[in-house]
């Protein structure tokens, strides 16, 4: 991988920028477009966050942050700020852009894995490094509360559209001697809006290493399966889709909101041949559906090709 920054056009279906680079954008680990512009894109680095604007038909160098290696990157719902966390650093980085004043969160302990803000805004969540602990802020005065009540350790996590449910993912290895992982997702519920949380953890759960993984797997072990790489809401709250760390395919499950929440299996997505998808995203906008898009790359090479699948809801 050569750290570069490339841009698809989706509407125009062509690739606008290819190559993108500079000194400091070293050992890029994630990639965030700023909500409401399209034309700022943040890569997180060795060292730091590289900032990109689009000037006309080309990315121009913006900014950069400096600090410990930017891992997990997230944008405020309103793009005016990004929080970054670090594996090798206890605390979350709030970096208010426009001003370049930035705000230190503090960890009890590990590094950050993964961050996620809620689409309305009110909550950051965090997952740490070492294990089965999250946690999650309110934004307003960046108060925190913190879960450890999984088994497992926790590997994904996504928002309802509406910023009112966060289902998180932990897998732990089975019982009795079995091969691989037990792979279970949960459901906390957000009542309140910020300044105040006490999320609540609901009885709704999905158990994610049925059938579903046994076809995301057709023509390969599931033991191989190292747990769930990523999950995604779609902005209508009707699919989740599961991306896992091993498995030739993405399951999409759908979802119903009422009279409480409920999922059900829905299809699989495979790429080409001899590829594994790399993550899944769905397009903020698309009309009366969703469109699903899936990176696929041919095992550890850079994304050898981009798949669109549109759902249309009727």
């Amino acid at each position: 991988v050569d750290d570069t920054l490339s841009v698809y056009n989706c509407s125009e279906k062509i690739w606008n920028t290819v190559g993108v680079s500079h000194e400091l954008q070293e050992d890029v680990s994630c990639i965030a477009f700023r909500p409401f512009c399209g034309r700022t894109v943040a890569l997180g680095c060795k060292n730091g966050v590289c900032l990109w604007e689009k000037n006309y038909s080309r990315f121009k160098y913006a900014k950069y942050v400096t600090g410990r290696n930017a891992d997990s990157i997230a944008w405020s719902p309103d793009g005016s700020l990004l929080a970054i966390g670090s594996s090798k650093c206890s605390r979350i980085v709030i970096w208010k852009v426009a001003t370049n004043e930035q705000t230190t969160l503090p960890l009890t302990s590990g590094g950050t894995a993964q961050l996620k803000w809620s689409p309305n805004g009110d909550y950051l969540y965090s997952s740490s490094r070492s294990g089965s602990r999250f946690c999650v802020w309110e934004t307003m005065s960046w108060t925190v509360e913190y879960w450890s009540e999984f088994s497992g350790k926790l590997h994904a996590a996504a928002w309802s559209p509406n910023g009112k449910t966060l289902a998180v993912v932990a897998c732990e290895r089975k019982e009795d001697g079995e091969s691989g992982l037990d792979m279970q997702l949960y459901c906390v519920a957000f009542a309140n809006r910020a300044p105040k949380i006490q999320g609540v953890i609901t009885p709704i759960t999905l158990k994610l290493n049925g059938q579903a993984v046994q076809t995301a797997c057709c023509g390969t072990a599931s033991q191989s399966v190292k747990g769930v790489k990523e999950i995604c809401w779609d902005p209508t709250g009707s699919r989740l889709a599961v991306c896992y760390d091993g498995a030739p395919a993405v399951v999409v499950y759908a979802v119903k909101p009422s009279p409480y929440l409920q999922f059900s299996y829905h299809g699989t997505v495979w790429g080409p041949p001899a590829t594994l998808p790399y993550g899944v995203q769905f397009k903020p906008n698309f009309g009366k559906g969703a469109l699903l898009f899936i990176p696929f790359c041919h095992f550890d090479e850079p994304c050898t090709s981009l798949v669109f699948v549109p759902m249309y809801f009727i």
